[in-house]
């Protein structure tokens, strides 16, 4: 049986494991926590987070996304922030506690 090779697919060889994946989404909730914490006192739309090179960039916007999206959903489980969304496929919003 041949491989098939699937496009922008990361080889099983590099991808991380659950520890390492779970030490990278601490980095990030910890890095976006000292960016933005102390100054989301009022509702602010997510995607409002993301930084430009990754909004701006095609083959990085998915990235920009799922990375803020992850972080907060860390945050939120600490306890720190709070999200909603108003219904199914409207935007995220986000604010301290």
């Amino acid at each position: 049986m041949s491989s098939m090779k699937i496009p922008g697919a990361i080889p099983v060889q590099q991808m991380p494991t659950v520890d390492q994946f779970d030490q990278k989404l601490r980095q990030a909730a910890e890095a976006y926590e000292k960016q933005f914490l102390g100054k989301l006192s009022d509702w602010k739309n997510i995607e409002d987070l993301i930084p430009l090179d990754f909004k701006n960039s095609k083959s990085k916007s998915r990235t920009g996304n799922a990375g803020i999206l992850s972080a907060s959903l860390e945050l939120v489980k600490e306890g720190n922030i709070t999200l909603k969304q108003n219904n199914l496929f409207d935007d995220i919003f986000i604010k301290e506690k």
